[in-house]
C-alpha cells in the first residue's frame, strides 16, 4: 500500500522535522507507525475508562486531551473519578526502591 500525504499547513513541517531530531526516527513511515501505534494504545486506554497521563516524579501530572481520544471514550462507562495523586505515591516508592 502506498500513503501520499499533503501537508495542507507549512507549519506542520517544522514540527515534523523537530519529532524526526528528537527521536531519532529515521523515515516518515516509521513516525507514522509509532504515531499510529500510540494514538491506538490511548484510544484503547479511553475506551477503558481510563485517562492518558504524564507523571512528574513529584506527583504532578499533564493529562493528554484530544477530542479524538473523547469520542473513542464515550461508549465506555462512565470513569469513575480518581486521584492521581494517590496513584502517584506507591509509585515514587516503588521508583525509588530500584
Amino acid at each position: 500500500m502506498s500513503l501520499i500525504v499533503e501537508m495542507e499547513s507549512p507549519k506542520s513541517i517544522p514540527i515534523l522535522k523537530n519529532i524526526k531530531e528528537l527521536t531519532g526516527i529515521q523515515s516518515y513511515e516509521d513516525m507514522l507507525n509509532y504515531a499510529l501505534a500510540v494514538l491506538q494504545w490511548a484510544a484503547q486506554q479511553h475506551r477503558r475508562g481510563r485517562i492518558v497521563v504524564a507523571l512528574d516524579r513529584d506527583g504532578s501530572y499533564k493529562e493528554l486531551k484530544m477530542a479524538p481520544l473523547e469520542r473513542a471514550g464515550q461508549e465506555a462507562q462512565e470513569a469513575k473519578a480518581v486521584d492521581i495523586k494517590a496513584v502517584a505515591q506507591p509509585l515514587r516508592v516503588c521508583a525509588g526502591q530500584r
